[in-house]
């Protein structure tokens, strides 16, 4: 087939595509969390931005009789900077049902769907946090135990309290650490969250021990080069000590041979010292 140039059997379209981009913030405290891969520290910064918070309030707002703070931070302190940060993680995994639990804070499981992780767990909401709800109240515990706060399984907050529980165990195992972590927390799927910690400290503690092991061949490296030189020196000396004695026999036969030439063999000219200092060896 020839196309000819009057061919208006071929239009050339422009094809166009409509391309949507979202850009979502991150939030501060997102950041905040990301920073630090202890539980404790977390809790402690968190805890000196609350008090800083508290600090530019009291001094915007004249009519507050609020005292202010100073010093080391106290354990109310503390607590509540705990507080804030499990709602913080409870708003974004759980925010319809805290939503809904929150508005009916006496009631147990309302709003939870039969199809959701924590429907079993009769969630309820007290102090501000979603909590393990049922026929808890009358066991002989502390409040922690007979209402521990509900986390969701992945998250980082959850991965740095499952951390600081598995160090403060000692590493006792999945069991232990997810029964320790039960005295105040009760994390959805908590075996697999703890498990994929155990992981993950497993890669760690191995990649420590391959550097430290990259570590030791350096060293050993090191002290087989020295031996080395040291080597290559007395190869040095011994090829010195050679070349002299290698001298000291040419020049002997020389004195011979000039002896010969004389026709006296029991001629031999008084020499001073040869050209190279040999040891043991006189004149001629």
């Amino acid at each position: 087939m020839h196309w000819t140039a009057d061919d208006s059997s071929y239009i050339a379209t422009e094809i166009q595509a409509t391309v949507m981009t979202t850009t979502s913030a991150i939030h501060p405290l997102d950041k905040l969390i990301s920073y630090y891969s202890s539980w404790k520290k977390l809790k402690r910064a968190c805890a000196w931005l609350l008090r800083f918070q508290r600090f530019i309030l009291l001094k915007t707002d004249i009519s507050n009789t609020k005292t202010l703070l100073y010093g080391s931070l106290n354990i109310r302190e503390l607590e509540v900077a705990e507080s804030a940060l499990l709602r913080y993680v409870q708003r974004q995994a759980f925010s319809d049902i805290f939503d809904g639990l929150l508005r009916h804070a006496n009631s147990f499981g309302t709003g939870v769907l039969k199809r959701s992780s924590m429907h079993n767990l009769c969630p309820v909401m007290k102090d501000g946090l979603l909590k393990v709800g049922g026929r808890l109240d009358n066991l002989d515990a502390t409040q922690d135990r007979k209402r521990p706060v509900i986390l969701p399984s992945r998250h980082p907050i959850t991965d740095l309290i499952v951390r600081h529980y598995h160090l403060r165990e000692g590493h006792m195992g999945l069991t232990h650490v997810l029964s320790a972590t039960r005295e105040k927390f009760w994390i959805i799927k908590g075996a697999s969250a703890i498990e994929a910690e155990e992981i993950e400290l497993e890669m760690h503690r191995l990649k420590l021990r391959q550097r430290q092991l990259s570590l030791e061949r350096r060293i050993a490296l090191g002290s087989q080069q020295t031996s080395d030189e040291e080597a290559e020196a007395h190869v040095q000396a011994e090829a010195t000590q050679k070349n002299h004695l290698d001298s000291v026999k040419t020049y002997l036969e020389g004195c011979q041979a000039t002896a010969l030439v004389d026709g006296n063999q029991n001629f031999f000219p008084k020499v001073i010292t040869p050209p190279i200092q040999a040891t043991g060896y006189r004149d001629c």
